[in-house]
């Protein structure tokens, strides 16, 4: 007989490929949903507290962009019909895009005239109620 072809008559043996059980599934699943539930809300509540600092932040430059604007103006103090459009419209607008003018949860930023927490004007974000006046409202 030939030497080829015994040797091609062997094959290697491979060791077999054990498959997971349903009850290995079933036990990586729930741990899986347990760790899930735990972190998710915790999670969630860095998502919400960004958003609020996002927004102190932008408040405090939509303050300093309206001091620019009232420097500029020779203005000592926005009147009290003034809107916070006037720093993305002229010639050179002070804000590129009117997408600034809009708050983390999609409200826009208000500009109040004299202002309650400072003495000539604030400028505030409603929060996530959308309503002024209320706890969860962010001012310069």
């Amino acid at each position: 007989m030939n030497s080829l072809t015994t040797e091609s008559r062997r094959r290697p043996v491979r060791p077999r490929r054990r498959a997971f059980t349903l009850l290995e599934i079933i036990v990586v699943v729930t741990i899986i949903a347990l760790l899930a539930t735990m972190v998710a809300p915790r999670v969630l509540k860095w998502l919400g507290r960004s958003k609020v600092n996002v927004a102190q932040a932008e408040v405090a430059k939509l303050a300093e962009t309206l001091r620019l604007y009232l420097l500029d103006n020779n203005l000592s103090r926005p009147d009290p019909d003034m809107d916070l459009d006037v720093l993305t419209e002229g010639e050179d607008p002070l804000l590129a895009k009117a997408d600034y003018l809009i708050d983390p949860w999609e409200h826009p930023y208000e500009l109040v005239v004299p202002g309650e927490e400072n003495i000539d004007f604030d400028i505030v974000s409603a929060g996530e109620d959308g309503e002024l006046g209320t706890e969860d409202d962010i001012v310069n």
